[in-house]
């Protein structure tokens, strides 16, 4: 199958279905990287309060604050 082939499929998703594509493409892509899975679940499991971020921090590091375009 072509590349555009797929991205044609791609824009008749609706946006959930693009979400979990994009979600899908992102594992695919870090799999690749050496260590990220464990380094991930390395940072996941981590219980040291002084390591975590707050709310407000996540919210403005994700843009969440920003207004919708």
């Amino acid at each position: 199958m072509k590349v555009e082939d797929l991205m044609d499929e791609v824009a008749h998703l609706d946006p959930a279905g693009r979400r979990r594509l994009i979600a899908y493409a992102v594992t695919l892509q870090d799999a690749e990287i050496p260590g990220y899975a464990e380094r991930l679940a390395e940072k996941i499991d981590n219980r040291d309060p002084s390591h975590w971020i707050d709310e407000e921090d996540l919210a403005s590091a994700l843009r969440l604050d920003e207004p919708e375009p």
